[in-house]
């Protein structure tokens, strides 16, 4: 069912960066059987925990991502010459 159509979504991906030569077939191979162990686990599991919020009702930031404050202007864009 559902890790049937998830696993060959990615191979199919996969299929076309071995034919492009991106990756090699053992890599392709060794891709393809962490990442099914890995649909199995995500389709199993349940609840989300990734998504609880922490003390304080605040989502955890990923570690290495810096968030800027919610108020903060985007940056002005460069002068086109």
């Amino acid at each position: 069912g559902l890790e049937q159509a998830m696993t060959t979504s990615i191979k199919t991906r996969l299929d076309k960066l071995v034919a492009r030569k991106v990756i090699t077939a053992a890599q392709e191979k060794s891709l393809l059987s962490r990442v099914s162990a890995r649909v199995v686990q995500a389709v199993n599991q349940k609840g989300l925990p990734f998504m609880r919020p922490r003390f304080g009702g605040k989502l955890p930031t990923p570690p290495g991502l810096q968030m800027p404050p919610a108020y903060a202007p985007a940056p002005a864009a460069p002068p086109v010459a």
